[in-house]
């Protein structure tokens, strides 16, 4: 028997996220841009918001599926569906310790 696979494809915004690295990276290396201020303005959102919300994405994906019985008997009520307002301030707050980190 072979084993089943799943194919997950990669979600709407994480493509999004990817599309920007390419164009932040391109901004920072080409040479019309490179002075330019879309250099900063890409490169701060890049610094100040990418790594947060990665992060954001990865520990909390938007899903329709209810939590578990026995984790909020233990946690109480969980609401892992973040609004977009919530996701990006913990994107921001996020991205602050992870660049001092790195």
């Amino acid at each position: 028997m072979r084993p089943s696979t799943v194919v997950r494809s990669l979600p709407i915004d994480m493509k999004i996220i990817s599309v920007f690295t390419l164009l932040a990276t391109g901004a920072a290396i080409a040479p019309g841009v490179s002075d330019s201020p879309i250099r900063l303005v890409l490169g701060f959102v890049y610094v100040f918001f990418v790594p947060g919300y990665v992060l954001t994405a990865v520990l909390f994906p938007r899903t329709s599926e209810p939590v578990p019985d026995e984790f909020e008997s233990l946690l109480g009520p969980i609401d892992r569906n973040f609004t977009g307002l919530e996701r990006g301030c913990l994107s921001v707050g996020l991205s602050i310790p992870i660049v001092a980190l790195l």
